[in-house]
């Protein structure tokens, strides 16, 4: 679907940058790949970056995948000179992929990337066709259930509160409705490419990394992770974030591009944060930024979870202790 064909007499070049452990999708489907036809290298996302630029630079990729988080890293270091490769095709794959992360990647090598759903539990669940008009999904593989917190479906243009999955042909360990947190917009209108598969129009994040914080009337206010990622997006200094969710308040890590006056834009954060919350409808809520050349990916899957949620007891209250920014 995304148009990468064998070429002979040789070998196609792809490169992934995703989980450095062998038990995780991504890990396991780039090693499936480097038979045959394609030749491919497999980089963990926790690598240094610059190791990371070196093996590229010597495996020169035709085909580029990988968390978008890493690929947006790795587009600012071509944009800034220190990467040199042309990638003719790019997806990315296991994180939400903010808008300002697709832009740098087009800035970087002019293409248009593809974004691809994959589940452990069913494999590879949906991908985007050249079209980029949401992924199809592969319903011969998998039944793909969107319902409200209530388990009850929810109508193509609807937002669910989660998604519950069933495997169509893991014999070893079935997996039927199970449950899966991913926020997500199902579309069935028609797709100009032709296939006829139902489309995911929007996922953004899932449900647990929705903050619920006092609002400022009483009770509480429940915040998207939208509203927390369009703020950041629009501070250019900012090259990577992750807020994190206490028990007293949100802990905001960036990092940012060489030269930014840190002290300025950790201040200006929290400034555009407060703002957004408070038109939300949130009580006065700290916010503590702070500026870190690299922030730690989580280990296992070395993802970057961008928007971390407390922990929440019985009734809905934030359970204590306080989560760390491993």
């Amino acid at each position: 679907m995304m148009g990468v064909r064998p070429r002979l007499p040789r070998r196609v070049r792809m490169a992934q940058v995703a989980a450095p452990d062998a038990k995780h999708m991504t890990s396991r489907g780039a090693a499936s790949l480097s038979v045959g036809l394609f030749r491919t290298i497999r980089l963990s996302a926790a690598q240094p970056i610059a190791a990371q630029v070196a093996a590229l630079d010597r495996h020169q990729p035709e085909v580029l995948s990988g968390y978008p988080s890493a690929l947006a890293m790795l587009a600012a270091e071509q944009l800034d000179g220190r990467l040199r490769i042309a990638p003719e095709v790019v997806c990315t794959t296991s994180e939400v992929r903010t808008a300002e992360m697709a832009a740098r990647i087009r800035a970087a090598w002019n293409v248009e990337p593809f974004d691809c759903l994959g589940l452990t539990e069913t494999g590879i669940t949906a991908i985007d066709c050249p079209e980029h008009a949401g992924l199809h999904l592969f319903e011969d593989r998998c039944l793909f259930e969107v319902v409200d917190e209530h388990d009850r479906p929810v109508p193509a243009g609807r937002q669910g509160d989660k998604v519950l999955v069933t495997n169509l042909y893991n014999r070893t360990q079935p997996f039927i409705r199970f449950e899966v947190t991913d926020l997500v917009t199902l579309t069935d209108e028609p797709c100009a490419c032709g296939r006829t598969f139902r489309r995911i129009a929007a996922i953004e994040g899932r449900s647990d990394d929705v903050l619920e914080l006092p609002a400022r009337t009483g009770g509480v206010v429940r915040v998207h992770p939208i509203h927390l990622r369009s703020p950041l997006a629009a501070t250019a200094a900012v090259t990577q974030y992750q807020i994190l969710q206490t028990v007293d308040g949100l802990d905001v890590t960036l990092a940012l591009v060489q030269g930014a006056a840190a002290d300025a834009v950790a201040r200006d954060v929290a400034k555009t944060l407060g703002a957004k919350l408070g038109a939300l409808g949130a009580a006065p809520t700290p916010i503590r930024v702070r500026v870190v050349a690299h922030i730690a990916r989580e280990p296992g899957a070395g993802k970057l979870k961008l928007i971390k949620a407390a922990p929440r007891g019985h009734g809905g209250e934030v359970a204590s202790p306080s989560l760390s920014l491993g």
